[in-house]
């Protein structure tokens, strides 16, 4: 009885190339819909449109520029030593043991090493390069930050290196954080903006190196300096700022749609941390115009620390770029 109904029943008749073809065809998909180049099976993706070779190239020599500028002002600040330790005892002291510098030099540290870290990882990557020069166009900012000048008796070409040079990555910032998002989501029609994005920025950047309309001579405070703003030219940049933060976190929330549960909730930690670093540094714009909001100034700096922290938890550990 039991030999006689096993013989009603077919077996399956597995054909394995087959089936490998068609796990290869499911990631092939996969990567498109995260945006992922690279090893798929054989089959190749169609071009990004919005990750054209010139942009790519913008940003690379950018932030060449901008890492020898970083270079230059590290240099000139060693020769200017002795002219810092010539101040008085309590000058230096409320320059260097005050919160935030102390938040700022923290959030240098950590997004400068989880920004090549980022690249090392997976250097040739597309994703892991475009997140770890975000990460280091906000390690040159807040590098920028830590080592303002805190006096009018600073050389004044040295006054003038560092407040160029610390735009030049905090204007970049959130362009690069927009780049990163539309790559990881895969987020054709918001890419189409790009070029545009990009080309804000570098004009911006451009009046701000060689122009007195985007800021305007050194203001100094017990604790800190800050180049002074040219409105209405400053107030654009900072709307465009925060519209493309905006616009960015909007991007990898949607793309939480696309992932599996457990990468969704990675993709949410990162975002929460995003707009917690974000947060934190708002009061770098609110300083510039003498406005003092306790706790975030002068702890905002450490919300940043934290928020790179986060992402290299998320990176290395949950494996946020490997899609």
């Amino acid at each position: 009885m039991v030999s006689e109904h096993n013989s009603h029943i077919k077996e399956p008749n597995y054909d394995i190339e087959e089936l490998r073809k068609e796990n290869a065809e499911l990631r092939t998909q996969h990567r498109r819909r995260v945006g992922h180049t690279g090893n798929n099976g054989g089959a190749e993706d169609p071009p990004n449109p919005w990750t054209l070779s010139w942009i790519d190239s913008l940003v690379g020599l950018m932030m060449v520029v901008a890492i020898g500028g970083a270079a230059w002002l590290i240099i000139a600040t060693v020769f200017h030593l002795p002219l810092i330790a010539s101040h008085t005892a309590g000058a230096i002291n409320a320059i260097n043991m005050n919160h935030y510098i102390l938040g700022i030099a923290l959030a240098c540290a950590a997004m400068a090493t989880v920004g090549l870290l980022s690249i090392l990882k997976n250097a040739t990557d597309k994703l892991h390069w475009q997140f770890g020069i975000y990460f280091l166009s906000i390690a040159l900012w807040s590098f920028t930050v830590a080592v303002s000048p805190h006096t009018p008796q600073f050389a004044s070409w040295l006054d003038f290196l560092w407040s160029r040079t610390l735009h030049v990555g905090c204007i970049f910032i959130p362009v690069l954080f927009f780049h990163f998002a539309v790559t990881f989501a895969n987020a054709r029609a918001q890419g189409k903006w790009l070029p545009f994005a990009y080309g804000i920025a570098v004009l911006f950047n451009l009046l701000n190196i060689f122009t007195t309309t985007f800021t305007r001579e050194t203001a100094y405070r017990v604790q800190y300096s800050y180049p002074r703003p040219v409105a209405p030219l400053y107030l654009f940049y900072v709307a465009f700022f925060f519209v493309l933060v905006i616009a960015t976190l909007v991007i990898l929330w949607n793309a939480r749609r696309q992932c599996s549960s457990q990468r969704a909730t990675v993709l949410l930690l990162f975002l929460i941390a995003s707009a917690m670093g974000y947060f934190g540094g708002v009061d770098n714009f609110l300083i510039m115009i003498d406005v003092r909001l306790f706790p975030l100034y002068p702890y905002g700096g450490y919300l940043i620390f934290l928020y790179a922290v986060t992402a290299g938890v998320l990176i290395f550990r949950r494996r946020l770029l490997d899609v």
